[in-house]
């Protein structure tokens, strides 16, 4: 049976590393010979390791890490590794290098839509494999930097949904908490608080929203480089106690049944838009900027709503579009949410394909030869 290695070599969580704890999962259900290998203090070390996952401590600093290349050849040499599954871009090189020593497949699992520098795109042209984009904006983005598009497949992430089930949660229990109170309808949203992520543009839209529903709470799910921004803004609006901010959490499903209206207001490149599904999964009404990969998850006005990015004003009417008791729309927008997720985003359907792709498109190759040359 050939064997996988994925490589998160993040200290930090992140939807790549939500990415990689799911498919890594998955595919040991389905029969694959999975390994991982990324930094012990990362969530999925833990989260690989109580899965049942094999899991193996590599920690890169960048591309000029050599302790890290060697800790790679060991693993990949004492494991007997075929294929190689690279989720960030200063793992590329270490993974051509170890590919080309020890004649294994390089796999490149694309999560960014932006630009590739020039030399990347040389990596990916002529030592890698095969490329995963993780969305068609992702596909687009890579073919328009010169990648064959007969050399990259979409697949697209997936979320298991015995895990973000929301029927487990006591809503009003999560919001005690979070210290909100039960008659707060919450606005939520999760990830890294930046400025590309929108969360001044929810912000600001949060704030408009008061004037005509003041029993709102507005809840971020995450941390960054904008959080006291946030605090600062909400102290000078008199809102502070309207506004949470949890910090880093792992425990994403528990918080996610306090949320009434999820919001993933990116302001500038989302390629995919792992958190969405999540929500989706949990039974939330979903609103989220029309940018990348986002409109292949959300279909405007069926299983969510699109807005223009960094319109507070835009986001703001769609807010209070949902928040209209009078209105069928809310409960529709969740129901479809989450048949879309049961239909084309489960764990199950992302490791199928991702397993079927390593199965049939990877090593069909190797079959082929093997018997063109018998």
């Amino acid at each position: 049976m050939k064997k996988v290695l994925f490589l998160y070599t993040n200290t930090k969580w992140s939807g790549i590393a939500s990415h990689g704890t799911v498919l890594a999962r998955a595919l040991i259900h389905s029969g694959i010979n999975v390994i991982v290998g990324c930094p012990k203090e990362s969530p999925i070390y833990e989260n690989c390791a109580i899965a049942g996952v094999p899991v193996y401590h590599l920690k890169l600093k960048n591309f000029l890490d050599i302790v890290a290349l060697f800790r790679l050849i060991y693993i990949v040499y004492k494991h007997g590794v075929d294929v190689i599954v690279s989720n960030l871009g200063k793992e590329y090189w270490h993974v051509a290098f170890v590919s080309i020593l020890l004649r294994t497949k390089f796999i490149i699992v694309r999560h960014q839509a932006n630009k590739l520098k020039y030399v990347t795109n040389l990596l990916i042209s002529w030592l890698c494999d095969h490329v995963i984009a993780v969305s068609g904006a992702v596909k687009v983005a890579l073919t328009e930097c010169g990648v064959k598009p007969e050399k990259v497949t979409v697949i697209y992430s997936g979320v298991d949904l015995s895990v973000f089930d929301r029927s487990k949660f006591n809503s009003l229990e999560t919001k005690k908490s979070l210290s909100i109170t039960p008659d707060r309808v919450v606005i939520g949203t999760s990830g890294r608080l930046s400025a590309d992520k929108g969360g001044l543009v929810l912000f600001n839209a949060f704030v408009m929203l008061l004037k005509k529903f003041p029993h709102l709470h507005l809840l971020f799910i995450g941390d960054g480089p904008i959080k006291e921004v946030i605090e600062r803004e909400a102290a000078s609006n008199d809102i502070s106690q309207m506004v949470t901010i949890t910090g880093f959490r792992t425990d994403m499903p528990f918080l996610y049944s306090a949320i009434d209206i999820f919001v993933l207001p990116t302001s500038g490149l989302e390629s995919f838009g792992f958190s969405l599904i999540e929500a989706m999964a949990m039974e939330i009404p979903v609103i989220a900027s029309n940018v990348g990969g986002i409109p292949e998850i959300i279909t405007d006005n069926h299983n969510g709503l699109l807005v223009n990015q960094n319109d507070p004003a835009a986001l703001a009417d769609s807010i209070a579009r949902l928040l209209d008791n009078s209105s069928s729309t809310t409960s529709n927008i969740a129901k479809n949410g989450h048949s879309t997720v049961q239909q084309h985003f489960s764990a199950q359907s992302f490791s199928d394909k991702f397993a079927r792709f390593l199965n049939e498109t990877q090593f069909l190759n190797e079959t082929q030869f093997l018997n063109e040359t018998q």
